[in-house]
Formats: C-alpha cells, sequence, structure tokens
C-alpha cells in the first residue's frame, strides 16, 4: 500500500514538473515572438523604402 502512495505521488510531482517546464517554455516563446514580428516589420519597412527609393530615383 505505501509503495502505491509512493508511486503515486513520483506520478503527481513528475506531473507537476513537466507542467511548469510547459508554462516556462510558453512564457519564452510569448518572449521573443513579439522582437521576430519588429524584425520582420522593420525589414520588410526598409525593403520597400529601398526599393521605392530606387524606382523614384530612376525615373527622376
Amino acid at each position: 500500500m505505501a509503495e502505491a502512495r509512493a508511486a503515486d505521488v513520483r506520478r503527481a510531482m513528475a506531473r507537476e514538473h513537466q507542467a511548469e517546464a510547459l508554462e516556462q517554455n510558453g512564457k519564452g516563446r510569448r518572449r521573443w515572438l513579439p522582437r521576430l514580428l519588429l524584425l520582420v516589420l522593420v525589414a520588410a519597412l526598409a525593403y520597400a523604402y529601398v526599393m521605392f527609393a530606387g524606382a523614384a530615383a530612376r525615373t527622376s
């Protein structure tokens, strides 16, 4: 009986540890995702600016 209880406790601790690890992983993802989106936005704006500036320079 005590062995079954110990196994239950071990399983509960493992489940809790896994939940904490998943939560930390999610927090990490939420931290870098906005930076990545901002970087992509800045790169797209820079690309568009260079293309339009180049087109304007060629036509004038």
